[in-house]
């Protein structure tokens, strides 16, 4: 859980730890039913309500029919769908190094991935570029074969290649106990 620390957990013991469910949280006795009975002193609702005092029944009886009300007045909801627009003057944005947004260096062209890309990759020019990029990811062989790999991957448990993040351009790494010492 925390290793190299000094915290200590603690368990209950399990006649504890049975008692506390059964009180407070659902009824341990309530067999295999889909929903089990609530604890001891778990009150909900009505359950709950009758044991306050008339004052306090009365004043959330108040604010359950202010809620009503406001429901009630409430303007008809329009159905809507989440989408995304360019920005009227677009911008090319700058590299945050070491992940710090307070610390930027040099302004990045809209593009498709230089691993990727050939040598000298062009600007997006139309509009954001998301439908460029798009293209590109499309036409890429490399990313397809990536994508094709992950697929499989994921399907079969193993992919084609054992390396599915390797776009194909670094050498795979033995591991440390694979190496030999040369003499």
């Amino acid at each position: 859980f925390c290793p190299g620390c000094s915290l200590e957990l603690k368990a209950l013991p399990t006649e504890q730890a049975s008692l506390w469910v059964d009180l407070f949280q659902r009824s341990l006795h309530a067999g295999s039913e889909e929903k089990p009975e609530p604890g001891l002193f778990v009150f909900r609702r009505w359950a709950l309500k009758r044991r306050l005092s008339p004052d306090w029944q009365a004043y959330l009886s108040n604010l359950e029919q202010q809620i009503e009300e406001t429901k009630k007045s409430l303007p008809k909801q329009y159905p809507f769908v989440h989408g995304i627009s360019d920005k009227p003057a677009l911008v090319n944005i700058s590299v945050n190094l070491r992940g710090n947004p307070h610390s930027l260096g040099d302004e990045v062209p809209r593009r498709f991935l230089a691993v990727l890309s050939p040598p000298e990759p062009r600007p997006f020019a139309q509009g954001s570029g998301r439908l460029e990029l798009a293209n590109d990811i499309v036409n890429s062989p490399l990313a397809a074969r990536v994508f094709v790999n992950r697929v499989w991957k994921w399907h079969f448990g193993s992919g084609i290649v054992a390396t599915p993040d390797n776009f194909g351009v670094r050498p795979r790494t033995r591991s440390r106990n694979c190496l030999k010492k040369e003499t």
